[in-house]
């Protein structure tokens, strides 16, 4: 039977600040088997768990993340985190963990030694060659794709077959059955619970990423 995994998108984010320790861990405590992070070089070269490229959405500042060090970092808010500060937290625990580099290859190197200490890692990335090189080192890895032209002009290059999608690429007048049906595919970001399962009931879905625990319990109930 096909098992679809549930992912706490950037952690449980409307219970506490996303891509915290305080999100993940209370997405642990609701019971969320599955994480979904994001990966951000600073100045420095320290990965960080951060979303954005810039401090603007969440903090107001213009400044952007690749000029930060790792101690103005850490007077931003005391509750974000490094890399190395996650991977001490939660490698330990039987849970999967999908990481989004955000930037480079780089990054994905530096993060190689941290992700062989997780149960179930896979790593995804809007930039292919992050990808690529992710499958190069026998990982489990997604290509990331916003709209169905990204999708198609990429298509043909990619080295493996797990996508993660936007829901709106699984609307009937892109002929997602057609479309999608030889991949791995995993949909975000899905925060009602009936949508999650009408899209779970397409054959090449396995994944639905989620910032509500309400679509977590309906499969848990299905």
């Amino acid at each position: 039977m096909r098992q679809i995994t549930v992912y706490a998108h950037r952690g449980s984010a409307l219970q506490a600040r996303e891509n915290t320790a305080a999100a993940f861990d209370s997405a642990l405590h609701l019971g969320f088997k599955a994480f979904e992070l994001d990966l951000l070089r600073l100045k420095d070269g320290t990965i960080v768990v951060f979303h954005d490229f810039t401090l603007r959405r969440q903090f107001g500042k213009l400044k952007r993340i690749r000029s930060v060090t790792l101690k103005e970092f850490r007077k931003i808010n005391s509750d974000l985190l490094t890399f190395d500060e996650f991977v001490d937290r939660y490698a330990k625990k039987k849970i999967t963990v999908n990481f989004e580099v955000k930037d480079d290859s780089k990054t994905l190197r530096a993060m190689l030694p941290g992700i062989a200490k997780f149960h179930d890692p896979v790593i995804s990335s809007f930039r292919r060659t992050v990808v690529d090189a992710a499958l190069c080192e026998g990982l489990e890895a997604g290509y990331l794709f916003h709209t169905m032209r990204a999708f198609r002009a990429g298509q043909k290059k990619m080295k493996g077959n797990r996508l993660h999608i936007s829901k709106n690429l699984l609307r009937s007048r892109n002929k997602p059955t057609k479309v999608f049906s030889s991949y791995n595919t995993h949909v975000y970001t899905v925060n009602d619970p009936i949508e999650a399962l009408s899209l779970s009931a397409f054959p090449f879905v396995h994944g639905i990423f989620t910032d509500k625990p309400e679509v977590m319990h309906a499969f848990q109930r299905k």
